[in-house]
C-alpha cells in the first residue's frame, strides 16, 4: 500500500479512554508472530519459488497453490542430513504452502500442517473452562514451586542442549505463532469456541515467551484483536469491548502505532458499542476514527466517506440528528465524487484526460468543448443539485484540530507485503461506495431507477441490467443492504438489520428527491429487495414516483424444512452462521457456471446466523401487510413461473391485496428467480419494463408532483419533462 501524507495534517481523538495514539506500529501480519529460526536460510528452488510468490501477490492463489507444494517437496528430499539450514528453509515453506491453503478456503488441511509443526516443538497444554477452573484452584506457593520447576527443567534442557553442542532457543515463540495460527483456521472454519480455546493458550505461551517489550506488545496487541473478533462473532459484546479497549490502553503505553491498527482497534470498538445499542459510547469512537481517516487519506477519500456515514448513524441513534445531518451529506457527496471519477474515467473525460487532450495539436477546439461539457453533464446527472459547498464542507466542525499532532502520521510505514496467515485481519479498506451509479451523459436524462438487491447478494449485481437502461435515458442507482456487499467490513453495520435497512433508504431516497427534484424517481428492487421497496413505499409514499418489485413474496418452496433447521441452529448454535450456498445459490440459478461466481463473489454474503434469518423470515412475513398500504403509487410486479425458490401463489396473492389500482402483474415463463439481477440480462425484458417506466414518468410529468423541501417536507408543483 503507498500512503500519502498531507503536510501539516493534524488528528484528534476524542475517545472517552483519552486516547491518545502515536506513530505507527510496524506492519503486524499474523505470519510476524515469530520468526521460525535464526539460521540462514537456504533458497528454495528459484522458478517455483518465484512463480508461487507471484500468483500469491498477485491474490490468485488457487495457482500459487501447486508451486508451493513443489517447493515444499523438492526440500523434504533434501533434508536427509537433517542440517539446521534445511530444517528451517523447509519449516518455512511449510508455513507458506500452509498460508496459502488458508487463502483458497483449505483450513483443515492448513492446521493439520500447524498442528504437525507444533507437535515437533514439544506439548502445549491447551486452556479449556476446566483447565481454567484448576488454574484458580492453585495456591500461591504451588504456583512458586511450579514456576521453580519450570525453571529447572529449563535449565536442565539447556544444558543437555549445550552438552550436545545445540543451540538454545525459545520456542515459546515458535509455539505461539503455530497456535495462533490453528485458533486462526478454526476461526476462518466459525468454530469460535475452539478458536477462542487456543487464544487463550496463547496468552499462556506470550508469558513465557522471551521477548522485547515492543515485540511483546506487538503480539499482545494481535491476540487481543483475534480474541475480540471471535468474541464480536460469538455476539458477546460486552466482552468485546473490554478486550478492544484494554488493547487500546496497552497500545496507548508505546511510542508508536500503525493506521492499520488504529483503524482496527477503533472499528471494532466502535462496532461493538453499536451492537449493544450504546451509541452515545460509539459514537465518540466513530469521530476519532473519521478524523484518523482524513488525516490519513484525505476529506474526498472513499474511506473517510465510510467513517463519516457510521459515525453519522450513530449520532442519529443518539438523538443528535442536528449533528449528523451534515456529516451524512458530507458523506453522499464523497460516495457521489468517487462514482464521478469512476464514471469520467470509463468515458474519457475525466479532469486528466482533458487536460492531456488540452496539450494535443491533433484534438480539435470542438472535440475538446463536447468532452467538457460531456463531463459537466456527467456530473449533474450524478450530483443532481447536491454538488454544492455546503455539502462539500459539511464536515468542517468535526473536530478541532491539535496543532501538537500536527504531524503525528509522517512515519507510517504502510502494511508490509508478507504472507496473511490463516486470520487475514485487516484494517478494512473500503474500495467502493455502500450506492454504485450507472449513468450515460451523451443520452438525455428520463427518470431516476434507484435498485435493492436481494439476500446474498450486493449493489453490482444489477451491472448487467444497469447497462442496459442507461441507454434509454435513465440513471440507475444500485444501494448495498446493511450486512452486504460493502457494508461486510463495516462493524456495527456489517449484520442484517431489516428495519435499518428501511430506514437507510428512506434517507437516501428523501436525499435524491431534493437533489433530483426535476426527475422522476422509480424504485426497483428484487427478492429481499422487493420486500424492502414495498415497505418504503408503504411507509413514504410521496418519496417515489412508482413501485417496480420483482419475486417479493415471502412464501418459499420447501420452506418447512429449511426453518426446521434454521431453528434447531439456533438452540443448538445460535452464533454459528447457516450456509446459503444451497439453500438460496442452486435454487436462484441453474447454470451451473453462475453458481460458481456467485460463491466465489468476494461482496456476496452467503453466510447468515440464525437469529438473522429469523429476523429476515419474519420481515418477509409482513409483505402483504404493507402491500394493503400502497394505495397511489403504481406497481408492477414481476413473477418467474419457473422460480424454485419464491413461490408463485404467494407473488400473485400479494398483487390482489395491493389497494392501488394502478398496478400491474407479470407472470413470466421460463424465467428462474433472479430478473433484474441476473447476469446476462435478458434483453427480452428490456423494452417491457422500459415502456412501463416511460410511460408513467410522461404521465407523472404531465401532473402535479412530488417535491421534498430542504427541511424533509413535501409540496405539490407542476413538473415539467426534461
Amino acid at each position: 500500500m503507498t500512503t500519502a501524507f498531507r503536510p501539516g495534517a493534524k488528528l484528534f481523538f476524542a475517545l472517552t479512554l483519552s486516547l491518545t495514539i502515536a506513530v505507527a506500529l510496524n506492519a503486524m501480519t499474523a505470519s510476524s508472530l515469530a520468526a521460525e529460526s535464526t539460521c540462514p536460510e537456504p533458497e528454495a528452488p528459484l522458478d517455483d519459488k518465484a512463480r508461487a510468490d507471484d500468483y500469491y501477490l498477485g491474490k490468485q492463489y488457487v495457482q500459487a497453490l501447486p508451486y508451493y507444494r513443489k517447493v515444499v517437496e523438492k526440500l523434504l528430499a533434501q533434508t536427509s542430513n537433517n542440517s539446521p539450514e534445511q530444517k528451517s528453509a523447509l519449516h518455512k515453506a511449510q508455513r507458506e504452502l500452509a498460508d496459502c491453503l488458508c487463502q483458497t478456503g483449505q483450513f483443515a488441511a492448513a492446521r493439520a500442517i500447524y498442528e504437525n509443526r507444533l507437535k515437533e516443538l514439544g506439548p502445549v497444554n491447551l486452556s479449556g473452562p476446566i483447565e481454567k477452573q484448576l488454574k484458580k484452584s492453585i495456591t500461591k506457593t504451588n504456583r512458586k514451586q511450579i514456576e521453580r520447576n519450570k525453571t529447572e527443567k529449563q535449565l536442565e534442557k539447556a544444558a543437555a542442549q549445550v552438552a550436545r553442542g545445540e543451540k538454545s532457543e525459545d520456542d515459546s515463540a515458535k509455539k505461539l505463532l503455530y497456535c495462533t495460527e490453528i485458533a486462526g483456521t478454526y476461526f476462518r472454519e466459525d468454530n469460535y469456541s475452539e478458536a477462542e480455546r487456543y487464544l487463550d493458550t496463547c496468552k499462556d505461551l506470550l508469558k513465557e515467551a522471551k521477548l522485547s517489550p515492543a515485540a511483546r506488545l506487538e503480539k499482545q496487541t494481535l491476540i487481543s484483536i483475534y480474541l475480540g473478533e471471535t468474541l464480536y462473532r460469538q455476539s458477546r459484546y460486552e466482552d468485546a469491548v473490554k478486550v478492544f479497549k484494554a488493547a487500546l490502553d496497552g497500545v496507548q503505553k508505546s511510542n508508536t502505532v500503525s493506521y492499520e491498527i488504529s483503524k482496527i482497534l477503533l472499528a471494532s470498538l466502535a462496532g461493538s458499542y453499536d451492537q449493544l445499542k450504546q451509541f452515545d459510547q460509539s459514537a465518540p469512537v466513530y469521530r476519532a476514527m473519521a478524523v484518523l481517516d482524513r488525516t490519513y487519506f484525505g476529506d474526498t477519500d472513499i474511506n473517510y466517506g465510510w467513517s463519516l456515514l457510521e459515525l453519522s448513524d450513530a449520532l442519529k441513534a443518539a438523538g443528535k440528528a442536528e449533528e449528523a445531518h451534515p456529516l451524512y451529506e458530507k458523506a453522499v457527496w464523497i460516495f457521489r465524487e468517487n462514482n464521478f471519477q469512476r464514471l469520467a474515467e470509463k468515458y474519457g473525460i475525466s479532469e486528466s484526460q482533458l487536460k492531456k487532450e488540452a496539450n494535443q495539436a491533433s484534438v480539435s477546439p470542438e472535440k475538446l468543448s463536447r468532452d467538457r461539457e460531456l463531463a459537466a453533464q456527467l456530473r449533474r446527472n450524478v450530483f443532481g443539485q447536491g454538488d454544492t459547498e455546503g455539502r462539500r464542507l459539511g464536515d468542517r466542525d468535526l473536530a478541532p484540530r491539535d496543532a501538537s499532532l500536527a504531524n503525528i502520521f509522517d512515519h507510517c510505514q504502510a502494511p508490509a507485503r508478507g504472507m496473511l496467515g490463516a486470520w487475514n485481519i485487516k484494517a478494512a479498506k473500503h474500495t467502493e461506495s455502500p450506492g454504485w451509479v450507472w449513468t450515460d451523459p451523451a443520452v438525455k436524462q428520463k427518470a431516476l431507477m434507484l435498485c435493492v438487491h436481494g439476500l446474498g447478494l450486493h449493489h453490482r449485481a444489477f451491472e448487467s441490467f444497469a447497462e442496459r437502461m442507461i441507454g434509454q435515458g435513465f440513471t440507475v442507482v444500485s444501494f448495498d443492504v446493511r450486512g452486504f456487499g460493502a457494508y461486510m467490513t463495516a462493524k456495527g453495520h456489517d449484520h442484517l438489520d431489516m428495519k435499518a435497512c428501511v430506514q437507510d433508504l428512506i434517507s437516501v431516497i428523501g436525499l435524491m428527491r431534493r437533489d433530483y427534484s426535476d426527475r422522476r424517481i422509480f424504485l426497483l428492487g428484487e427478492s429481499m429487495g422487493g420486500a424492502l421497496a414495498l415497505r418504503v413505499a408503504a411507509e413514504e409514499p410521496d418519496i417515489i414516483d412508482g413501485l417496480v418489485c420483482s419475486v417479493p413474496a415471502g412464501q418459499r418452496h420447501k420452506e418447512a424444512g429449511t426453518k426446521f433447521k434454521v431453528a434447531l441452529k439456533f438452540l443448538t448454535d445460535s452464533k454459528k452462521p447457516v450456509n446459503l450456498s444451497q439453500s438460496v445459490v442452486n435454487k436462484s440459478i441453474s447454470d451451473v457456471r453462475e453458481r460458481e461466481e456467485w460463491r466465489m463473489d468476494p461482496r456476496a454474503r452467503l453466510k447468515l446466523s440464525p437469529r438473522e434469518l429469523i429476523e429476515f423470515d419474519l420481515f418477509m412475513r409482513q409483505n402483504e401487510k404493507f402491500a394493503a398500504e400502497i394505495c397511489h403509487t403504481p406497481v408492477l410486479i414481476f413473477q418467474g413461473i419457473d422460480d424454485r425458490l419464491v413461490k408463485e401463489t404467494g407473488t400473485i396473492r400479494l398483487f390482489r391485496v395491493l389497494p392501488t389500482k394502478d398496478k400491474a402483474l407479470i407472470l413470466m415463463g421460463n424465467q428462474q428467480h433472479l430478473i433484474f439481477e441476473a447476469n446476462p440480462y435478458k434483453d427480452d425484458l428490456t423494452m417491457g419494463i422500459i415502456g412501463w417506466l416511460n410511460a408513467h414518468a410522461d404521465a407523472l410529468n404531465a401532473c402535479p408532483g412530488p417535491v421534498t423541501t430542504e427541511n424533509g417536507s413535501t409540496s405539490t408543483t407542476e413538473q415539467s419533462s426534461k
